[in-house]
């Protein structure tokens, strides 16, 4: 399995670009993945520079429906128009941070939802074999504290995010398994207990 960091808010060469958001490219089981688009092209460009041809990508795997990880998305539609894009049917929705008593859009653009290659995915969803994502984490346990100030609009109004619209990527290859999230917002105890329990383990 080779992951390389495309996007993340430090970069270790100053040849290439970092913000707010996080891109990762993934090859593995003769497949490549694309797990989230930073919040802007800039992803792209930094994969030019590390020799990736994001053309070529396969999958897309949307973590969650927040404009630092889906928001290079519209950019990757122009360069790669086959790549099946999996994201979890809420994540387009009015998703807001709130600053010093100010709100602000934080979502992925709703007008992507009716692009051809986009896929809805439900609680636990098979890509192919070998590489899975699942939604619906129990939060058991506390959730980051940095949850408090990010909200979602239903019917006109403004109430605490549930993260319902998160997903987490499992891979499978041989003996080994690796679980990527993107921020976590259920927790990453809770979505490590979800993901044991699945398994069964």
């Amino acid at each position: 399995m080779i992951v390389k960091t495309l996007m993340e808010n430090t970069a270790r060469s100053p040849s290439l670009g970092c913000e707010h958001g996080l891109s990762l490219y993934i090859e593995v089981l003769g497949r490549q993945i694309l797990f989230d688009t930073g919040a802007s092209p800039l992803f792209i460009d930094n994969a030019r520079k590390m020799e990736v041809d994001l053309s070529q990508v396969e999958f897309v795997v949307v973590s969650h429906g927040h404009y630092d990880h889906g928001g290079g998305l519209d950019a990757f539609f122009e360069i790669n128009d086959r790549a099946e894009v999996f994201i979890h049917p809420k994540a387009f929705g009015g998703y807001y941070a709130r600053k010093k008593g100010q709100t602000r859009f934080i979502g992925i653009d709703e007008k992507l939802k009716d692009k051809k290659q986009i896929v809805f995915t439900a609680d636990r969803f098979t890509i192919t074999r070998g590489i899975r994502v699942f939604s619906n984490v129990e939060q058991a346990e506390p959730l980051p504290s940095s949850n408090r100030d990010l909200l979602k609009k239903e019917k006109g109004e403004l109430l605490d995010d549930d993260f319902v619209h998160e997903q987490n990527l499992v891979i499978e290859e041989g003996q080994k398994m690796v679980l990527f999230t993107g921020c976590a917002h259920n927790g990453i105890i809770n979505i490590v207990r979800h993901f044991h329990a699945i398994k069964g383990r």
